[in-house]
């Protein structure tokens, strides 16, 4: 598998204040511990993907992390934000 990394957004009163992508951590879709352990501690509670195998959507919920999905149809990962916030 494909290693990845996260992009993390901070959200208030519906519009995005912060963004960075965080190339210090690389994962692959295999480490599903590890990547439930790293969204926690960077106080991550909702995960945008279309990727997520059953063990990793059991170690985000043991820890309080909502999944949203990252449509297929839409290429840009800024509209998959828009979206969102329509629901927030």
């Amino acid at each position: 598998d494909a290693p990845f990394y996260f992009m993390i957004l901070e959200i208030k009163s519906r519009k995005v204040k912060r963004w960075y992508v965080d190339k210090e951590h690389q994962f692959t879709i295999n480490q599903s511990a590890g990547i439930a352990t790293y969204l926690k501690k960077q106080g991550i509670n909702l995960l945008i993907s279309s990727h997520i195998r059953s063990i990793l959507f059991y170690f985000l919920r043991l820890n309080h992390i909502k999944l949203y999905p990252h449509f297929s149809n839409v290429k840009d990962v800024f509209h998959t934000i828009k979206l969102l916030l329509l629901d927030i």
